[in-house]
Order: C-alpha cells, then structure tokens, then sequence
C-alpha cells in the first residue's frame, strides 16, 4: 500500500487527499442511494446509523451508462449543465469521452485484482490476513469535451483513445472497439507510434494493464497473455469538482457544470496503479520513456492527456469482507 503521488500529467495543483475511509454506494435507484445515505449518516435512530462515527468531507455524485433507444444520462446532464462542446457526445456513449469504457475482456477477471492471486506481486497468498483485499485508486479528473469534440476528428479520437495503428470504424457512430487480449498492443507498435508522433491512451496503458505471458496463479488457474488485471469502476459527473465538501477553498470547487470523471480501479497492489499511470503518461514499465529523446512525446500527442487534467487523487487500502468492519482492529496489542 502506497501513497498517492503526483505523475508527469498532472497539473502542480493536484491535490493528494488523506481521507481515512471511502464509502461507496452504487445503485440504478437515485431513491435508493439517498435512503442508504440517509440510514448510513443522518438517522440515528437507523440501525446502520454511523454519522457520529465520521466526519464526512466530500460527497461525489456520478452516473454510468449508455443511451440505447435514448440518448444517454451523461450527455443529457452534460448538455442541461451548458458544458461546451457537450452536445457533440454520441448519443449512445457510456462515458462522456465518447467510447465504452468497461468491456468484460478489458476489466480483471474474478478476483484477479486481489492482493494474493499474482504471484510475485506481494506477499500475500490465499491463505494469508489480506487474501482478497487489494488496493484501489480514487481520482477526480476534468474533461476538455470542447477540445475533445471539436479539436479532433472522429479517425483522431480513436487514434488518441486507443492507438494510431487501431483500424477505424467507418461508422462514426460507433463507440464500442474491440478490447480484448487480442487487441493488446506489442511494445514495438507503441514504439513505432511514438516514432510517427502520436500515443494512443490504450496502448501504452496494455503495457503495464495486460499480463505480458501466461502465468499460473496461485490458487493453480491458469491465466492467459494478454489479461486486464485491473478492475475499473469509472463514472462520469457534471460536479466541480465535487457535489458537496466541507473545504471548498481547499478543493476548488465551483457551482458551475464542469465534466469530469470519478476514476475508480481496484489492482492488486498500488504499485500497479502507479505504473499503469506512468505508462499513460508514455513511461513504460522497463523504465522505456518516451517523454525524453528520441521520441520527445508531449502530454498534447499523447493518448487524452490534452483533454484530461486531475484535480484529486488518493490510494485506498480495501481489506477482505471477512475484516471490513474497522478492519485491522484485532491486530491492536
């Protein structure tokens, strides 16, 4: 378990949060997600009352889905909210970015991301304190959907999205590429894009994402080249940065309509994390840097970084269910 740090994206006031816990609260019933909020925090006489055990700091409020016979919740909220270049998000895009974010084939399988399944990636196996815990990232970031809409193409968001040796759809309307162990780029393509002067965001990030052989897991599976490891849990929001803070100085946060995303991933360790960012950022895990010479890429010609920035990021410890409640008390002398 690490701390969040800063990546070479970042703007200098990113701001790397100390929240001791993260409630997350997931429902397709906005009446839902307001009774467990209210059980949770503001009835004490709830029997899952916890408000006097807290002192809340922010709520984050997102959406997720895409429009099928409708056109989708984020782009109808985007659009309301007066984000520019908003009305130009497809109709039926999961995220506001325009592309499926969550394909089964590019998430981690079962229980994957745990601290214990990889071997070699720490010390844990499945008989040990920590065995399907892992550790997750949580990150605020802002979306430029006018740069991203109107500064570039159709051919040019796939290319920037996934990679520039990525065939593009002839339906610009199409929003859902293939992204499975099949489609994983060799470092070798992403040499060679990086020689013609444009990252895409998928392919470096299979770099440190993908399993880069078939590895034999510690609970005996077999798992094949080419698997995501990580599990993402990405949303969108319209909040700027957040629905509510208790520091609105500290965290910037304004009334207006911004977009943005609420990025969730769960990993097996945070190191992971870091090197999954790092390699968005166009520094490979080999320690291969394509920010420096001969390649000079820059944050404008790789992958969304010119139309993404974060604003808040933090590192998680999420233990195992079995000690979720105050979880690591018991180790107490």
């Amino acid at each position: 378990m690490l701390d969040a740090i800063r990546f070479p994206s970042d703007p200098a006031g990113v701001l790397l949060e100390d929240n001791h816990v993260m409630f997350k609260i997931r429902s397709d019933s906005s009446d839902i997600l307001r009774s467990v909020e209210g059980a949770l925090f503001d009835n004490p006489s709830s029997g899952a009352y916890i408000g006097d055990l807290f002192d809340l700091t922010s709520k984050r409020i997102g959406f997720l889905g895409r429009g099928f016979s409708t056109t989708s919740v984020g782009k109808q909220l985007a659009v309301a909210g007066g984000v520019p270049g908003a009305d130009k998000i497809p109709d039926r895009a999961q995220l506001m970015l325009g592309f499926t974010s969550t394909q089964t084939a590019a998430l981690g399988p079962d229980n994957l991301p745990s601290f214990e399944t990889l071997p070699g990636v720490t010390n844990q196996f499945p008989s040990g304190y920590f065995a399907a815990g892992c550790a997750m990232h949580l990150s605020h970031l802002f979306l430029d959907l006018d740069l991203w809409y109107n500064g570039f193409g159709y051919g040019q968001r796939v290319a920037r999205m996934f990679s520039p040796h990525t065939p593009v759809p002839a339906d610009p309307a199409t929003v859902t590429l293939p992204n499975g162990p099949a489609d994983v780029s060799t470092k070798q393509q992403v040499l060679a894009d990086a020689d013609g002067g444009l990252l895409g965001h998928n392919a470096p990030l299979q770099q440190a994402t993908r399993l880069a052989a078939n590895v034999t897991d510690n609970y005996g599976r077999l798992r094949t080249k080419g698997t995501a490891v990580p599990l993402r849990e990405d949303f969108n929001t319209i909040d700027n940065p957040f629905a509510w803070t208790t520091d609105p100085t500290r965290d910037n946060w304004a009334s207006t309509a911004a977009a943005g995303m609420h990025f969730v991933a769960f990993v097996p360790a945070s190191s992971k994390f870091h090197g999954a960012r790092l390699s968005m950022d166009g520094v490979l895990p080999d320690g291969t840097n394509l920010r420096q010479a001969p390649y000079n890429m820059t944050d404008a010609n790789t992958g969304i970084n010119a139309a993404m920035r974060a604003s808040h990021r933090q590192n998680y410890l999420i233990p195992p269910r079995r000690h979720r409640s105050f979880p690591l008390v018991e180790l107490l002398p």
